[in-house]
């Protein structure tokens, strides 16, 4: 940010504003740019001071107007123009004209009064004073009277090139040449100046009038520091306002930045080299704090409490911790207790798990070293199991899970036992059905599926698949087909076509089930007994195995009803054969899955069952 003054021309000319100035001691601003610096009373000291440094590697002209009183005899002491390069509170009452003991310093005195240890003419008189000595090492110019009660022109120039210093004043010139910088400041080009006065035993009224001025001021970088919000913030800045110097000027910043101003910076400390169009150059280094960060992390814990299901692999998704900082987060670490035992880092805890109540407690770290901690409790459900019990239509003598269209009941009841997870359970079936038990009436297989659902939402599914067999037989399919097992003769088993009546006997006695039997072979033609032993002997199927284009030839003099069967009882074909036929009888099952079939041919009321084999 550059800061312009209205009096400035090429370089710093012109600076008259009383602002520009500094007093100290007696020294009083009478108006404008009047400074009395001593009144007319005893042992007055003050001072007035540019409060900017000038350059002497450049030229400089002050104009002013000197007034030292209106008493001749008894007044003293003078006034003093003065560079020094220490600060603007420099000046000593008394003796030496307040200029005493400045060091290093260059002077040029108006001294009023003889000081006869300092070697002083008896006259008043100008001298080049160094270091802050008011001995004369070199005689200076006499004057028979400067106390006359009038203002006088003096006029300060110093020529860099030829490194002179001089003054006009009382219609003089008074010239020192000297390399000031080397000889005086130590190298050092940058003096403060101004003018000081004093009074001791003898006193008098002692004023300077500050004209129009030309100078170069020593380049100063001012700045104002944005201090970073947080630590490892980068959101510092430096504002910088060059003054002085022979401008345009050039920035070269310790962080390689070129720009006048920076921003986008972390904590620290950074220098910035300041170069005017004289190639004069000038560094300042700034340091960018951090803002003291006592405000510790927010932490939005996952639900206090979360149940997960079982799963079989024991690893869990958990839900993730969200911790938020006002500067920022420097780390998330964890600790499962409880049924399980371990510990990580981040915000998200999934993996193993045991079964029962785990304790996450989790710790957020912020980069100040403040600390939020919260406790996330994860039951892991035990699994939810179950089963669902065979049912039996027909016991003894029936498969499990088997409804016989034409014997025993057209239902059953499908009932779940569930067990573990956490009670209690609800149920849903795909029949649409909630409740624990069932009855179900299929007229073709059917697969029965049941979800059970626990307290926790966590769920097991069962599936149970009833098989429904047509076992019906006979002329007016009002008998049974049943397995006949004869007695001592087990290997002999055979299908008979039975009164429903005879059946419990078959099955207590014999041990007999309702069906085809699963082992007969059709090859073999064995001849099965119905009760009264009626039925018409059918020669062989041929050929068998097939590919399912068979002949069947047989004797139906009073008619026959055939019926080809799945294994599973489903009905693949039917034909009625007319009375007295007696022929070869083609059949096409090609279409049909490979595997086993059953030929049942009922003739007379009696019912024969064969095997056969369709290979694809």
């Amino acid at each position: 940010m550059k800061k312009m003054f209205a009096c400035i021309l090429f370089f710093c000319a012109c600076l008259t504003a009383s602002a520009q100035y500094v007093t100290n001691g007696t020294a009083t601003q009478m108006g404008g740019t009047e400074y009395r610096l001593t009144q007319a009373t005893y042992n007055q000291g003050g001072s007035v001071w540019y409060q900017q440094r000038l350059d002497l590697r450049y030229d400089f002209t002050i104009n002013t107007e000197i007034y030292l009183g209106s008493i001749d005899a008894g007044g003293a002491d003078g006034i003093a123009f003065v560079l020094q390069p220490l600060n603007v509170n420099q000046g000593v009452s008394g003796g030496g004209i307040e200029y005493f003991g400045i060091v290093p310093s260059m002077a040029i005195e108006f001294d009023t009064w003889q000081n006869y240890e300092f070697n002083d003419p008896a006259e008043d008189h100008v001298g080049f004073m160094r270091n802050g000595s008011t001995v004369h090492t070199k005689q200076p110019s006499l004057f028979p009277n400067m106390e006359d009660g009038a203002w006088h022109t003096a006029v300060f120039e110093w020529n860099a090139a030829q490194q002179t210093l001089s003054v006009v004043a009382f219609n003089k010139a008074y010239i020192l040449q000297d390399n000031l910088v080397m000889s005086v400041f130590n190298g050092s080009p940058y003096v403060y100046w101004g003018f000081t006065g004093a009074t001791g035993a003898a006193i008098n009224d002692q004023r300077v009038r500050i004209g129009a001025t030309s100078f170069v001021e020593e380049i100063n970088i001012p700045g104002t520091v944005t201090n970073a919000s947080c630590p490892g913030s980068y959101d510092g800045a430096i504002d910088i306002s060059p003054t002085g110097g022979n401008g345009p000027y050039t920035f070269v910043w310790s962080n390689l930045e070129t720009t006048e101003d920076i921003a986008n910076l972390a904590a620290g400390t950074y220098t910035v080299t300041v170069t005017d169009a004289s190639d004069v150059s000038k560094s300042q280094t700034f340091t960018v704090g951090s803002g003291n960060d006592n405000t510790a992390p927010v932490v939005v814990c996952p639900s206090a409490s979360t149940t997960l299901c079982n799963s079989s692999s024991g690893t869990y998704t958990i839900p993730t911790l969200n911790a938020t900082d006002n500067c920022s987060i420097a780390g998330i670490t964890y600790t499962i207790s409880g049924a399980t035992n371990r510990t990580g880092t981040g915000n998200d805890a999934s993996g193993l798990l045991e079964n029962g109540t785990n304790y996450i407690t989790w710790t957020v770290t912020d980069a100040a070293g403040n600390t939020t901690a919260c406790t996330q409790q994860i039951i892991v459900n035990p699994p939810v199991t179950g089963s669902m019990p065979d049912v039996y239509a027909v016991n003894p003598g029936g498969n499990a899970n088997t409804i016989y269209i034409g014997y025993g009941p057209s239902s059953l009841t499908l009932t779940a036992n569930p067990s573990g997870g956490t009670r209690p359970y609800t149920y849903s079936w795909s029949t649409g059905e909630t409740t624990q038990s069932i009855t179900v009436s299929p007229t073709s297989t059917q697969t029965y599926t049941l979800t059970v659902t626990d307290a926790a939402g966590c769920t097991v599914v069962l599936t149970k698949t009833i098989q429904v067999v047509d076992v019906r037989c006979g002329k007016n399919m009002d008998k049974v087909i049943v397995c006949h097992v004869p007695p001592g003769n087990s290997g002999n088993a055979h299908e008979i076509c039975i009164s429903p009546n005879a059946v419990p006997a078959h099955i207590i006695e014999h041990g007999d089930m309702l069906g085809a039997c699963a082992g007969s072979s059709a090859a073999a033609a064995r001849k099965p007994l119905d009760e009264a032993n009626e039925y018409k002997e059918l020669t062989a199927i041929q050929p068998n195995p097939s590919r399912g284009q068979f002949q069947l030839r047989l004797d139906a003099t009073k008619g026959a009803q055939v019926r080809i069967l799945d294994t599973r009882g489903r009905l693949v074909q039917h034909r009625q054969v007319s009375a007295g036929a007696r022929s070869n009888q083609s059949f096409d099952i090609s279409r049909e899955a490979a595997g086993i079939y059953l030929v049942q041919v009922t003739t007379n009321g009696t019912v024969q069952t064969f095997k056969i084999v369709l290979q694809k």
